[in-house]
C-alpha cells in the first residue's frame, strides 16, 4: 500500500489506522511511537492511540511537551505513554 502525497501533506486518520493495522498484522509489534513535528497538533491523536491499543500494542507519544496539557493527557492517558524530548 503506497500513498502519493505532496511533500507537506498529512496522512488522514484512516490512512494512519490502515498503516498501523497492516504493521500489526505483519509483525509482533509491542509498541508504536508517534512523533512528528508535534503529535499533539493532530486532533485525531486519541483515536490513533486507541487504534494502536486495539491492535495489541502500546502507543508512545514522543512530544516536546509544549502541548502536553491536562486536556491532551485526559484524552490519551488511558491509551499511551509519553516521551518528552529535551533537545528542542
Amino acid at each position: 500500500m503506497g500513498y502519493d502525497l505532496p511533500i507537506n501533506a498529512e496522512m488522514s486518520t484512516n490512512e494512519v489506522k490502515d498503516v498501523v493495522a497492516k504493521l500489526q498484522g505483519e509483525a509482533p509489534v509491542a509498541s508504536i511511537a508517534l512523533s512528528g513535528g508535534e503529535p499533539f497538533l493532530r486532533k485525531d491523536l486519541p483515536e490513533i492511540a486507541r487504534a494502536i491499543n486495539k491492535g495489541g500494542a502500546d502507543a508512545v507519544i514522543i512530544t516536546n511537551g509544549t502541548l502536553l496539557t491536562e486536556e491532551h493527557v485526559a484524552a490519551t492517558v488511558a491509551n499511551c505513554s509519553y516521551e518528552v524530548t529535551l533537545l528542542s
